[in-house]
């Protein structure tokens, strides 16, 4: 049988139902993507990837969301704009949270 462990409050067991959906790079395509998630009623948080201070790479931001909304997030994004749409990069990855 396989180990679940869970927690009170916020779910901090092995059982992880997140996966890390989009990365985006630029402030405009971050608030297109949070806006449209949110009109859709798709719960998510942003990982804030790490920069160097002398790296001339910009920061890319995560959008991590529950395993159970990715039909309706991949219909909302599907419906951005193309210019939007090629900003985003689309990662559909397990979730690596730490606990």
């Amino acid at each position: 049988m396989a180990e679940m462990e869970f927690e009170t409050g916020y779910n901090k067991g092995r059982n992880r139902s997140e996966i890390e959906y989009v990365s985006v790079t630029d402030m405009d395509t971050k608030t297109v993507v949070e806006k449209a998630l949110l009109g859709n009623r798709i719960s998510y948080f942003i990982k804030w990837g790490r920069t160097h201070f002398f790296s001339s790479r910009e920061q890319a931001m995560t959008f991590i969301i529950n395993l159970s909304q990715l039909e309706l997030a991949d219909q909302t994004m599907e419906a951005l704009d193309d210019n939007v749409k090629s900003k985003i990069r689309f990662l559909h990855k397990k979730s690596e949270r730490k606990k």
